[in-house]
């Protein structure tokens, strides 16, 4: 049986990992910089239905796995990320509550954990919390504290994310925006990452920190392969060839400096102009070059149904086929 809570608040999840012991290249900042992720996973997929697609493409499912749960748990394992921001609609919440609880486990090779007997309390506010083989999740309100009284002490060390659900906006903008609100106060790194990109672990998270921490932004691309060329109403403008050298593809996700991210936001929500990635609102409303540092081919987003068929083949070669190194 599901869990039930009322929906009228943010809720703050707790997920428990086995402490891992991390090479010291990771922590690429000489601060070790707290990094905070915003997981967007609001949007409804139009295009996605208008293609032949069912259902909203994050939530549908691969080996009874969710799209948004492939890429949430590489950032789940990243060492430095501290606190992930999870936006999507209201009437979701309860649905990946039950993801965390029974189908994250599946990326892992394992069965769905079973909830131990007798949860405990978490002692500020008497929620029940559970223990599982590898993990635990708290249920809790977003004012938790004392976090080391909430599990026994013969547990092996621990390392602690802090999940937050709130609600998506009517767009990304709107969506970013509130994500941003329930920003932890000591971030030093925000990722911004869509939940319909599922092979995230494609990418360089290392780099991609690195690159944010020093120059303040990092955005992955990919290099345009086929000709590109201008049109009207689908008809070639004559002399209408572009250099597709002067182009290039942008991905998510996408690393800011904390100050800067917030700065660019806070300003654009003083206007009504929506633009298509955050590394535009930082190029207008901070004045700050964005930049760029590989992607990759198959961090591609599903937007059509015959992008979800690649997405899911690429996905199972990667998650239910063992030794495979994709």
């Amino acid at each position: 049986m599901r869990p039930h809570f009322p929906l009228s608040s943010t809720y703050v999840f707790l997920y428990f990992t086995a402490c891992i012991t991390a090479n010291e290249s990771l922590f690429l900042n000489p601060k070790k910089s707290s990094i905070s992720v915003i997981f967007t996973c609001g949007g409804r997929g139009l295009r996605y239905q208008d293609s032949g697609g069912t259902g909203i493409k994050q939530f549908n499912c691969v080996n009874n796995v969710p799209i948004y749960l492939f890429s949430f748990y590489e950032l789940l394992k990243y060492p430095n990320i501290k606190h992930i921001i999870l936006a999507t609609h209201r009437n979701k919440f309860t649905d990946i509550f039950h993801d965390l609880q029974t189908r994250l486990p599946l990326l892992n090779g394992r069965k769905a954990d079973s909830i131990q007997q007798n949860p405990k309390l978490f002692p500020q506010n008497n929620n029940h919390f559970y223990y599982y083989k590898e993990r635990i999740i708290v249920k809790s309100d977003p004012d938790w504290q004392n976090i080391e009284k909430l599990y026994n002490k013969q547990i092996p060390p621990f390392t602690v994310v802090k999940i937050t659900i709130c609600d998506a906006g009517t767009s990304r903008k709107l969506t970013v925006i509130n994500g941003l609100k329930h920003l932890n106060k000591d971030s030093d790194i925000v990722l911004i990452h869509d939940s319909a990109r599922p092979l995230i672990h494609t990418i360089d998270l290392d780099k991609m920190i690195a690159t944010a921490c020093k120059k303040g932004s990092a955005v992955p691309f990919i290099k345009i392969n086929d000709s590109i060329k201008q049109h009207l109403d689908y008809k070639l403008i004559e002399n209408g060839d572009v250099d597709r050298d002067l182009f290039v593809l942008i991905q998510t996700p996408q690393a800011f400096k904390s100050n800067l991210i917030k700065c660019a936001y806070e300003t654009a929500a003083e206007y009504d102009m929506e633009y298509p990635d955050c590394s535009r609102y930082v190029e207008i409303y901070c004045n700050k070059k964005i930049y760029l540092v590989p992607g990759h081919q198959f961090n591609m987003k599903i937007t059509t149904l015959s992008d979800y068929n690649i997405v899911k083949h690429l996905l199972i070669e990667k998650y239910f086929k063992t030794n495979n190194q994709m």
